[in-house]
Order: C-alpha cells, then structure tokens, then sequence
C-alpha cells in the first residue's frame, strides 16, 4: 500500500502543469502506457506558438522535454538558480519585492519621466518597474537614452519573450509599491491615470543604496521612465513590449 501511495504521488508530480500541454499516443492500442509505441507532447512554445512533436519513449521523456520548451529562458533561469541558493541568499533576493522598496523603485520612474512631463502614465510607471526587476532585461539596457527603443526592441527579441512571461507575476508587485507610495505620500495619484512626486524632493535625485542589485534596479527604472516615452505614446510603447496596454 505504501509503495502504490509513493508510486501515485510520483505519477502526480510528473504530470503537465495546467496550460503547460499534453502528452499522448496515437498508436490506438488497447493498452497505450504499456505498448512499445512513442509518446507524442502538444504545447505553446515560449513564443505562444503551438507545436506538436513526437518520439518519446516514457511519459517522463516527453513531460521533461514540454516543460523545456514551455519555459521561457528566464524562467529556467531563475529556477536553475534558486535550486543554489542559501536561505540567505533567498531572503535577501526577495527582500527586493517588498512594497517599501517598490515604491521607490516607481517613483525612480516617476521622477525620471518629468523630463516629459511632470506626470507620468500609471502604465509607464508599472512597466518600468516590471522591467527593472528582470536581470535580462537590466544587462541589454542601452547606455543612454538617445537609442531608438523600436530598433532595441527588433535587436532582443528576448524582451518579448521575457514580458510575456513575467508580467503577470511581477505586475502585482510593482502595484503593490504603487499603492504604497500614495499612501505615504511619495506619489499623488491623478484621475487621467497618471501619478506625480508629491514634492520635488520625495525621493533622493540619485539613488541609494548599498545593495548592488536593489542600486541597479533603482538606475534601470529611473532610465527607463525616461526612455520608454520617447517611443511614441503609451499605447506604442506598451505594443512594442508586447504587453497588452
């Protein structure tokens, strides 16, 4: 009984994650799972695409190689990592998403944008923020913001994939730091959807911070709440990304 348990509770691990895809055979024998006939997957690619492929010998083979293809780099990345990482190392990483410090990581975006106007789009600054949290996103910055974000965009199709996949998690977060800042008074809130510096001197006009990766976060939203305007109007920017405006 408690092999059959342990045996289950394996199978059950090894399943596809919903909306990750499905396995099958198309051999039609009576018995599929023990028949010596290949496995084939159907998954969406990181890309959205749909594809099918076949040449599996398990269920296992062909569960590890969807979840693969499922995964978008960044994401395996990540996953990669953590499985490295010390308790340590893990707390201070999400020390990061806390709401204090995502509120200063939008208003760094805030601030940056007054060189367009004293008010920025709420959807400029959640985007920055979004893009600031990601390494991948971080390393391929441009250096200044004379650089033509469409062509950045064309040069790394990655960004896209890298939206794609993270925005839904991170976009909570940066809300969440959003929210905080009004309430404290950092940011003003604004009917158009658009937010505003309570004062001038809200925050520092250069970024501190001792933690390497919080410092860099900070510099990546402030360039990009400058930067990302310049592609047009919202709506461009957001499309350019692939994020839905």
């Amino acid at each position: 009984m408690i092999l059959g348990l342990d045996r289950m509770v394996r199978d059950m691990a090894r399943q596809l994650a919903r909306g990750m895809g499905s396995f099958f055979k198309d051999c039609g024998c009576a018995k599929p799972t023990r028949c010596p006939h290949p496995y084939s997957i159907r998954f969406r690619d990181a890309l959205g695409k749909q594809r099918e492929e076949s040449g599996y010998d398990t269920q296992d083979d062909a569960i590890e190689y969807a979840e693969k293809k499922t995964t978008a780099p960044t994401v395996a990345a990540a996953r990669r990592e953590l499985g490295q990482q010390t308790v340590e190392e893990y707390a201070k990483q999400w020390v990061l998403f806390n709401p204090a410090f995502m509120a200063l990581v939008c208003a760094r975006a805030v601030r940056e944008h007054r060189g367009h106007d004293e008010r920025c789009p709420l959807a400029v600054a959640v985007t920055a923020a979004v893009m600031a949290l990601q390494p991948g996103i971080r390393d391929v910055l441009p250096r200044n913001t004379n650089a033509s974000v469409a062509k950045w965009d064309d040069d790394h199709a990655e960004i896209r994939v890298m939206m794609a996949a993270n925005t839904t998690a991170l976009t909570p977060v940066a809300r969440a730091g959003l929210l905080f800042a009004t309430q404290t008074g950092v940011l003003t809130a604004h009917p158009d959807a658009s937010l505003s510096l309570a004062t001038p001197r809200a925050i520092p006009a250069q970024p501190r911070d001792s933690a390497p990766t919080a410092l860099a976060i900070q510099k990546a939203a402030g360039m990009l709440g400058r930067w990302l305007p310049t592609a047009g109007s919202t709506v461009t920017t957001l499309t350019l990304l692939g994020v839905r405006p």
